[in-house]
């Protein structure tokens, strides 16, 4: 069920280590920041200051802090 991440990991992945560490973008209809599982999971722009309406890290997107939808978001 799923992406079968558990399969890949029991099968593919059977004792071996990360060489590097890499961001997956999520393309869902929603993610619940705030979930208390998912929360420490989530990336997190580090150059961005959630609620201040401004645009901190100069990327011409304000409030950036887990990434933008920029199919429907249009600001």
């Amino acid at each position: 069920m799923g992406v079968g991440s558990d399969r890949a990991i029991r099968e593919l992945l059977a004792g071996r280590s990360p060489a590097r560490r890499v961001v997956v973008a999520v393309i869902d209809g929603g993610v619940d920041t705030a979930h208390t599982m998912l929360a420490p999971n989530l990336w997190r722009n580090p150059r961005e200051t959630a609620g201040n309406g401004k645009d901190d890290d100069g990327n011409g997107l304000i409030d950036d802090v887990f990434g933008w939808n920029l199919v429907t978001d249009r600001s």
